[in-house]
């Protein structure tokens, strides 16, 4: 009777604590740059994809830069609105001095001030003897980390002359809360994500995304791997299970040469031809895209609709959101693999590459493996490479070190894993030099992290030249344990464990959570009659303890 009551008592205690309990945070990095600019409600107030804006007392108007950046005008103090939950633990400004006749250099930071040789970006140059009144910008960067993370917002001020910069923040955002608990997760619908039609009228996407309507179109392409939406058809993603949306981002423009598209409805909220406008196409072969982000009051689950108008639309659309977790995002021993030249072992067939580790890489555009300097494999451009990944192994992050193969124009990583950047994203310059038959080729790297862990396959597309990479894949395996009670994957049945019960019923995710371990009365539900049978393991060992 006496363990009876502890039990009880000791279970009630931790449904009590723990209904205060801190919400779970994930890593983040988010980028304000030319890319991520939506609008500017006034001159002074730029606002940016992720629910960032910067604001100036000076009304200082909005204006790109070169190398994706934005304009900072000296000796103006601008200020970083912070979405809620954000906390930022650093900041980094990468650019240049726009001008040649001194250096610019960050003058305060959240109320920081700094000398002129602190944090330097140097003045413009002649590096052309011939052309001395052409000017070469030179890019710098510098990271600067807040002794305590900072939340709602952050003030900085360029000094010396304008700068031209591209701000990344680091930190961690809140993931509890009301209809926010999972792993973030961000999906793209595009030409590159497209896989096949069941019926003129039902588009199927990558990761389980679909696009239907009701008037039986078909999908084509547009510019930029973009889609086309007619106007005045209403069009409905079908998202896959579990995932839930945030914010959906359109990116691209009007399709005809003298009328704009936009926004008018999206999921039954209607818009007029102001709100989030798209322009029209320079002409057939050029267009110039524009990006509007919408948030949602609420997630979205199940479906959305939308629907453009004033002009066919070509889109590119993101999903930007999180994947309900099923016990927490697996986690497991760190792994790395390379996909590189000493790691070949054969082709099965010309478009079939094997690999050490169990490693495949596949081709649609019938190119043989073919091996390049530096390790490095060559991979032409245009053509889409997917990699089978070892069983249980998660990539987190992936790494392409190599080199453009040819003249002519740079080599970039266009797709990953259905994630398409720009032609001045991740480049590989092209190879220089005065003697033609000697062309000198240049060795860079670029590590870049997915949104979501991927398992099973990984595909990625070079653009512009053919490309000679060894490729690092980044993440952990997860291996399936059986440990009743070891909720938390420790190796251990203690307190802990319980509290991830408790946790968990409280819809705040841990970051370890063994479904299988949990249900401790096997009856595939996780609630309090678990968390009750795993007190009574604790204090069965603490009796034997004391006897």
């Amino acid at each position: 009777m006496r363990n009876l009551l502890l039990r009880t008592l000791t279970t009630l205690l931790l449904l009590g604590a723990f209904v205060t309990s801190q919400a779970a945070t994930t890593d983040v990095k988010y980028v304000l740059s030319a890319s991520t600019y939506l609008s500017s409600p006034t001159d002074g107030e730029w606002k940016f994809q992720n629910g960032f804006a910067i604001v100036n007392s000076k009304e200082k108007a909005y204006s790109p830069g070169l190398e994706d950046g934005v304009k900072f005008s000296r000796n103006v103090q601008f200020t970083i609105t912070l979405p809620e939950g954000l906390s930022v633990n650093s900041i980094t400004f990468k650019g240049y001095d726009n001008y040649g006749d001194a250096d610019a250099y960050i003058k305060e930071l959240n109320g920081t001030t700094y000398g002129e040789t602190d944090y330097v970006f140097p003045k413009k140059t002649a590096e052309d003897p011939d052309n001395p009144d052409v000017l070469t910008p030179h890019v710098t960067s510098h990271t600067i980390n807040f002794a305590t993370p900072v939340t709602d917002e952050i003030t900085f001020t360029p000094a010396g002359q304008q700068v031209v910069w591209v701000i990344t923040l680091e930190g961690q955002q809140e993931s509890s809360g009301p209809g926010s608990e999972g792993t973030p997760a961000s999906y793209t619908i595009s030409e590159s994500t497209f896989v096949d039609s069941v019926g003129i009228g039902n588009w199927n996407f990558e990761n389980g995304v679909g696009v239907v309507n009701e008037k039986g179109k078909g999908f084509s392409k547009g510019l930029e791997k973009t889609g086309k939406y007619s106007k005045g058809v209403q069009f409905t993603i079908t998202l896959p299970e579990k995932f839930s949306v945030n914010s959906i981002v359109f990116k691209g423009y009007g399709n005809e040469d003298a009328n704009d598209a936009y926004l008018a409805e999206l999921n039954g909220t209607t818009y007029d031809d102001t709100d989030y406008v798209f322009p029209h196409r320079i002409d057939s072969k050029h267009a110039t895209l524009v990006t509007h982000e919408v948030p949602f009051a609420t997630p979205v689950t199940g479906s959305i609709t939308f629907t453009a108008q004033g002009a066919q639309a070509a889109w590119i659309i993101t999903l930007k959101g999180f994947v309900e977790d099923e016990g927490g995002q697996p986690q497991g021993e760190e792994a790395t693999y390379t996909i590189s030249v000493p790691n070949y072992i054969d082709s099965p067939t010309k478009t079939e590459w094997s690999f050490k580790d169990d490693i495949t890489v596949t081709n649609e555009g019938d190119k043989a493996y073919g091996a390049g300097k530096e390790d490095g494999v060559k991979y032409s451009a245009n053509v889409q490479y997917t990699v089978k990944l070892p069983a249980n192994f998660y990539v987190q992050q992936v790494t392409f070190k190599g080199y453009d193969n040819y003249d002519g124009t740079d080599a970039y990583i266009k797709e990953l894993n259905g994630n398409v950047f720009g032609e001045t994203d991740y480049v590989f310059p092209m190879k220089t030099g005065d003697d033609p038959e000697k062309l000198d080729y240049h060795v860079v790297k670029h590590t870049i992290d997915l949104d979501t862990p991927a398992s099973g396959q990984l595909t990625f597309t070079p653009g512009g030249k053919q490309v000679v990479c060894a490729i690092t894949l980044k993440g952990y395996i997860k291996e399936d344990t059986t440990f009743p009670g070891d909720v938390n994957e420790d190796n251990v049945v203690d307190v802990v464990d319980v509290m991830c019960i408790v946790n968990d019923l409280l819809n705040i995710k841990s970051p370890v959570f063994n479904f299988t371990n949990a249900d401790m009365n096997k009856d595939n539900v996780i609630d309090v009659l678990d968390a009750m049978i795993i007190v009574d393991i604790i204090l069965h060992k603490s009796n034997v303890a004391n006897e």
